[in-house]
């Protein structure tokens, strides 16, 4: 639980949680602009989705890593 909030409490946690964030937002707005044309709203969709599923591993990445640098967290 500690590296969890070493990763919250970081920069580079912040700033893989707004990538999260913005990719969601990207497919959401996007599909929502772009309902009318189905191919580009799938694309869109899918680009929000990929940015938000990098930025989430990203983060658990970080995570990980702040789990070795801890002594007794598993």
């Amino acid at each position: 639980m500690e590296s969890l909030t070493k990763a919250l409490r970081s920069k580079e946690g912040r700033t893989h949680l707004f990538v999260m964030f913005l990719g969601i937002l990207i497919a959401c707005a996007g599909g929502y602009l772009f309902r009318t044309s189905t191919v580009l709203c799938d694309i869109v969709v899918i680009v929000g989705s990929v940015v938000s599923m990098a930025g989430a591993e990203q983060f658990c990445r970080l995570i990980v890593r702040f789990q070795s640098d801890i002594p007794g967290e598993s």
